[in-house]
């Protein structure tokens, strides 16, 4: 201990030593730092916390997790089906024509492979086609069940306009027009604009007003009679079931497949078209059939998957026949 002529603790000696000391260290270690990522032994969002590191790892993470790196995906959500299914099938086929030149006249020469590798060759090719096909079969399965989820919740949309429409019915005149031909204009624009706009993968807003239209008008309506009491709480239940119809149909066309599922799927085929560039085969004609043949299917596992992710959008999507029979049948004039 530091002790000053009275023979009491000098903290501010002992307090001055201990910054230097920190100091010191803090520059040996900032030094250290420039040095090893300028010799480029370690990168420099591997260690250190500093803030470009984190925002480094910021952007990566939005990198992988929101998709920007996907536009290409959304375009070809936007393709018709049959162009789609002729680009995805030439994706992989050409892949597999291309490696299959490149692994018999560069890799296979150089690996110096014998027949007895060909067996541990097989099992890995083999695992990695469970795995991949795993995947792909789980992942069309969930497409096909969200589709088929989307497409009850349109009917019960249209089904609950239909059963609002009824109940609206017994009212008195004049709020009976008012509120059916909110209701006749809310289902013709889902019909006209909402749908187009839902085929387009884009989410229509215009249906809040018609619904705060009709709340309006609803809300303001005073029964007298007992009879008009149980009349009005029921057709202000199926117009709350209208609204959370309708809400869970604007989910439906927001719901797709996750980022890091499109980054198995796709470079996965790719990935199974390659192990199988590693067998060689006396004729290239039968090892040309067989990649091409696997390419197809592969190519047709990924066309299920990408016809059926979005129930709204594109070619295959869900489309708007059960509010155009309710209009024909109750609203139509």
């Amino acid at each position: 201990m530091d002790m000053n002529g009275y023979g009491f603790i000098n903290h501010r000696g002992t307090e001055t030593r201990s910054r230097k000391k920190d100091r010191t260290n803090r520059i040996k270690s900032s030094v250290s730092r420039e040095v090893i990522l300028k010799i480029g032994l370690i990168p420099s969002f591997c260690s250190w916390p500093t803030p470009d590191a984190e925002r480094l790892d910021n952007g990566w993470h939005r990198w992988f997790t929101e998709g920007q790196q996907l536009r290409m995906i959304d375009f070809l959500f936007s393709l018709p089906l049959w162009l789609l299914g002729i680009i995805l099938n030439l994706w992989l086929i050409s892949f597999g024509l291309v490696g299959l030149v490149v692994a018999r006249r560069r890799v296979l020469p150089e690996l110096h492979l014998r027949y007895d590798d060909a067996y541990f060759g097989a099992a890995v090719v083999q695992s990695a086609m469970l795995l991949y096909g795993l995947v792909a079969a789980l992942t069309a399965v969930g497409v096909w069940q969200r589709h088929s989820q989307a497409a009850e919740t349109v009917s019960g949309e249209a089904t609950a306009i239909a059963s609002l429409w009824r109940d609206l019915g017994s009212y008195p005149q004049l709020q009976r027009d008012q509120m059916r031909d909110i209701l006749r204009g809310y289902t013709e624009q889902v019909i006209n604009e909402a749908w187009p706009q839902l085929r387009r993968g884009q989410i229509p807003r215009e249906g809040v007003e018609w619904m705060d239209r009709l709340q309006a008008q609803l809300f303001t309506f005073e029964p007298v009679t007992e009879g008009q009491k149980i009349l009005h709480a029921e057709t202000v239940h199926a117009f709350n079931h209208l609204v959370q119809q309708r809400r869970q149909r604007l989910d439906a066309a927001q719901t797709r497949l996750p980022t890091v599922l499109w980054w198995v799927l796709l470079p996965g085929a790719m990935g199974c078209m390659s192990l199988c560039l590693f067998f060689h085969l006396e004729s290239i004609r039968f090892h040309i059939i067989l990649l091409v043949g696997l390419a197809m299917f592969l190519a047709m596992v990924l066309f299920v998957i990408f016809a059926l992710d979005r129930p709204l959008t594109g070619d295959m999507g869900i489309g708007s026949d059960s509010y155009q029979l309710i209009y024909d049948h109750h609203m139509k004039k």
